[in-house]
């Protein structure tokens, strides 16, 4: 049996594919100027074009993505 977890997720605010926006949430550490934050846990952060910032898991619980990126554990 295989364990799978959520990495990260894409999705698209707009009316069509050919139009609106894309959003991703990438799951991942904190670092400071290039280094690994000590005592750092893994945390949602989310990429819409050159603005990156950390959120809650409940912002990624509530989006309405359509691609899912899964890690094999």
């Amino acid at each position: 049996m295989y364990l799978y977890r959520l990495m990260g997720t894409v999705e698209h605010r707009g009316s069509s594919l050919g139009t609106g926006h894309y959003v991703a949430y990438v799951k991942g550490v904190r670092t400071g100027w290039g280094e690994l934050v000590e005592g750092s846990s893994p945390a949602w952060f989310r990429a819409s074009d050159m603005d990156v910032r950390e959120v809650p898991l409940q912002e990624v619980l509530e989006s309405e993505p359509y691609i899912l990126f899964y890690e094999q554990m």
